[in-house]
């Protein structure tokens, strides 16, 4: 497995990133300048894979979207800094559900 790390100017980690056999896999993580999470982010073979989150800089919940077989598949869900929700929708193998 190949890894790819990006940097702020302070020397901080940007991102993280991971390849198998040149494809997306892994968990890649996003941070913000702080160090703070700022996403986490799975794949498997390339594609999307299980629950995608992201995350505001003092670490409370941004989003979170379930893939399956790289598609969206479940509840995204998504909430303001204050932890009110922003928006909730459920998709079927990647198509919405209304």
């Amino acid at each position: 497995m190949e890894t790819e790390r990006d940097y702020y100017s302070n020397g901080t980690v940007l991102c993280e990133r991971h390849y198998k056999d040149g494809k997306p896999y892994g968990t890649w993580r996003s941070y913000y300048s702080t160090g703070a999470l700022y996403y986490e982010h799975h794949y498997h073979h390339g594609q999307p894979y299980g629950v995608w989150r992201g995350y505001y800089p003092d670490g409370t919940l941004y989003y979170e979207h379930p893939y399956e077989h790289g598609k969206p598949h479940g509840t995204w869900r998504g909430w303001y800094p204050d932890g009110i929700p922003r928006y909730e929708q459920r998709y079927d193998h990647g198509k919405k559900v209304e």
